[in-house]
């Protein structure tokens, strides 16, 4: 669908919320806490960006975008480009951090990644279940949503130190229920490494920007992957990724970031021990072995493919 830019707002330094709306005025689609839009931006970049406005506000979707300094130039473009009243092209409305029922909700957000986390936090505010928030940054003026985060019922903890420097044992030790969290990687590996050492991993519920990197002995091995319907057997390089051999074999599959991040290349596996390095599946998924993203993902020897 395309939607319109209706509001551009600075939130914080290198920091602008955008508000897009129908051009015809028409409701969105409902979404959910912790989901994101993918956008083409300016036709030239495939960009996933998470929705941090107003559930209840069916007129508006609302996204924030951090000017990403090294980046590839989405952020960039955006910043510089975008305009009031321009159209965008929205391929779709996804989530893989969904938000479930628990008795206790610890939230957890650093720096952008505050983005899909507000969501949550207000959606639990208003059903009136407690809750509490880490929110850390280099400064406040790094910081968006501070003050709207402030204003709600339960308890906000700004740190301002940096989210590689969290004191993990103030966040989660005494934390009952689930921890959502989303920030750098350096700080959700620090979060899980804490949560394993407390034997709590199946509570730490995270989203990435970027897919785990590929390393270890089994990760630079080829593999023989089996087209189930065909019996096809294409064999994958050390240096390729599975998902581009299946594109010239000639294969139909969906894709958009090549990261690990958006899901959208998700395939189904009938058999097959395979190396997750994804951002998308969580861990009792993987643990099924029944799919896989082949954009980053692999596998030990051979693999067959639902496909």
């Amino acid at each position: 669908m395309k939607l319109q830019v209706s509001q551009i707002t600075l939130e914080a330094d290198r920091i602008i919320s955008i508000k897009l709306r129908s051009p015809s005025g028409e409701e969105l689609p409902p979404w959910q806490p912790g989901a994101h839009l993918e956008i083409d931006v300016l036709g030239r970049f495939l960009r996933h960006y998470s929705l941090c406005g107003d559930l209840a506000d069916r007129q508006h979707y609302s996204i924030a975008v951090l000017r990403e300094l090294s980046g590839r130039g989405g952020s960039q473009a955006i910043h510089d480009s975008l305009r009031v009243g321009a159209l965008l092209d929205v391929r779709r409305v996804a989530n893989h951090f969904q938000l479930v029922d628990a008795p206790f909700y610890n939230f957890v957000a650093g720096g952008i990644g505050i983005t899909p986390i507000i969501s949550m936090v207000e959606h639990v505010n208003t059903l009136g279940r407690p809750w509490r928030l880490t929110y850390a940054g280099r400064c406040r003026s790094d910081m968006a949503f501070v003050d709207r985060l402030c204003a709600l019922d339960g308890q906000v903890r700004i740190v301002e130190t940096g989210a590689a420097v969290l004191v993990l044992e103030e966040v989660l030790d005494a934390a009952p229920g689930l921890t959502f969290a989303c920030g750098p990687a350096g700080m959700l590996d620090a979060l899980g490494q804490r949560c394993e050492l407390l034997g709590m991993s199946d509570r730490l519920v995270v989203e990435r920007f970027k897919a785990a990197p590929i390393i270890g002995v089994d990760a630079e091995q080829p593999f023989d992957a089996v087209i189930s319907s065909s019996g096809q057997t294409i064999t994958v390089p050390a240096q390729e990724s599975l998902l581009q051999c299946l594109l010239d074999a000639g294969c139909r599959c969906l894709f958009s970031c090549r990261e690990g991040t958006c899901g959208s290349c998700e395939v189904g596996v009938i058999e097959g021990e395979l190396i997750h390095r994804d951002a998308v599946l969580s861990e009792a998924e993987r643990l099924q072995g029944d799919r896989m993203l082949p954009c980053v993902s692999r596998a030990k020897g051979r693999v067959v493919l639902d496909l």
